[in-house]
């Protein structure tokens, strides 16, 4: 007898092929999952960082039209002290060093920020391929250079992560001063010619209405270093307490009696005390025409302030200008007082007020502004210096810091520029 044995298969999936497809779609689902995740971070990156660059785009055209409407003559980007009593204790920097809480600086040789692309050197990709200027300090007479490395926001100790080399507190940033032909309703304002000049067909020149300052902000609640720009304008002066007595220097401007910017800073014959102006403001301790003239970052009170002062005192002459502001509120303090002694002539204005600091870039790692003056080019010591004595370098080391998904994202990026001014 013959045994058949017959098989078959019920319709269906065995359980093994079940576990295997239900795996297979998982992966599936989990890619897809994956993928639609990164597409969304890389559109949500991509819009944070086309939204950053546009507002930088902004505040370089500001910057921009800010120094091609300035002269070169007045573009003053250096940290100095000057004392006639002591000209042994002058000293020049092309940075402002800033002691704000929360900031530090990696100035290592060795640090890949500090390391020159043009030498051979290597970036993490992250990391800028450009360097900011090197900080020319002058002192006692001595040139130095001092590397100004990168700028780090609220280490937990002082090291730098990118090399574990010791970060100094406070940083080496910058500060530019500028006269602006620009009035407080935003006109450009032109110099009104004299008769002779009418004839001579002389070209009409801009005429400086105010100072426009770009200065760094460490704002600590937000934990981001910012460059904020603030316009005073003459007006401001003018407009404050003051008196005026036997005073004829300015009889002849347009408007009379009314000082132009120039002459509020202009004390003497540059590298003299002789208290006779000459039309120039000078932007070196060696060419100072003032007893006292410094341009610095300073704490009072527990706030942070930005001071330019000058004092000339003499037999002949008595000349103060002072100009403090406020970094963080904007609350500004403005002084001036001329006597002449010869005469008994004497002009003198004071005013307190606060403007709010516009905000021009929002989040920086570090900025330079240079010039021929503050950060002059030297093959040996200093070969990344300006040579053009016509014009203003522009580095920006922005950083675009935004959150997604949980994780906070930076993206660096280098702006360089280098504007003339035009007007002087």
């Amino acid at each position: 007898m013959n045994e058949t044995t017959t098989s078959f298969r019920a319709g269906g999936f065995a359980l093994l092929e079940l576990l295997v497809a239900t795996a297979v779609l998982a992966v599936l689902a989990g890619a897809l999952v994956l993928a639609f995740f990164s597409a969304q971070t890389t559109v949500l990156t991509g819009d944070r960082i086309g939204a950053n660059a546009e507002r930088s785009a902004r505040g370089a055209a500001r910057l921009t039209r800010d120094l091609e409407e300035s002269g070169i003559a007045f573009a003053d980007t250096s940290a100095r002290l000057h004392t006639s009593a002591a000209p042994g204790n002058d000293w020049m920097a092309n940075h402002f060093h800033d002691d704000s809480a929360g900031l530090s600086e990696c100035v290592s040789s060795a640090c890949p920020w500090n390391v020159s692309v043009e030498a051979g050197g290597t970036f993490e990709e992250i990391l800028p391929r450009a360097q900011t200027s090197r900080n020319r300090e002058l002192s006692s007479g001595v040139e130095s250079v001092v590397p100004s490395g990168r700028v780090w926001r609220n280490l937990p100790a002082p090291l730098c992560p990118l090399d574990n080399s010791y970060a100094a507190s406070g940083a080496n940033l910058d500060v530019l001063l500028l006269f602006s032909p620009r009035d407080p309703g935003g006109e450009f304002v032109m110099s009104e010619y004299t008769a002779e000049e009418f004839d001579a067909g002389v070209q009409r020149k801009a005429d400086p209405q105010g100072i426009v300052l770009y200065f760094p902000w460490y704002d600590a609640r937000l934990e981001k270093l910012q460059i904020r720009r603030l316009a005073i304008y003459r007006s401001d002066l003018l407009a404050g307490a003051g008196s005026s007595s036997n005073w004829t220097a300015w009889a002849g401007n347009s408007p009379p009696d009314v000082p132009a910017m120039t002459e509020l800073l202009d004390f003497g014959t540059d590298g003299t005390t002789d208290g006779e102006p000459d039309g120039w403001i000078p932007l070196t301790p060696a060419l100072s025409d003032a007893d006292l003239d410094r341009f610095e970052i300073s704490s009072a009170g527990g706030a942070s302030l930005l001071v330019r002062e000058k004092v000339l005192s003499s037999s002949g002459w008595y000349k103060r200008f002072y100009l403090q502001v406020d970094r963080g509120t904007g609350q500004v303090y403005w002084e001036v007082q001329f006597i002449d002694y010869g005469s008994s002539a004497s002009w003198s204005r004071q005013a307190s007020f606060q403007r709010a600091p516009e905000v021009v870039f929002p989040s920086v790692v570090d900025f330079d502004f240079s010039t021929r003056v503050s950060n002059p080019y030297s093959a040996v010591l200093n070969p990344l210096g300006v040579s053009n004595d016509r014009t203003v370098r522009v580095t920006v080391v922005l950083d675009s810091q935004f959150e997604t998904r949980g994780a906070v994202r930076h993206v660096e990026e280098t702006l360089e520029f280098s504007v003339q001014p035009r007007n002087g």
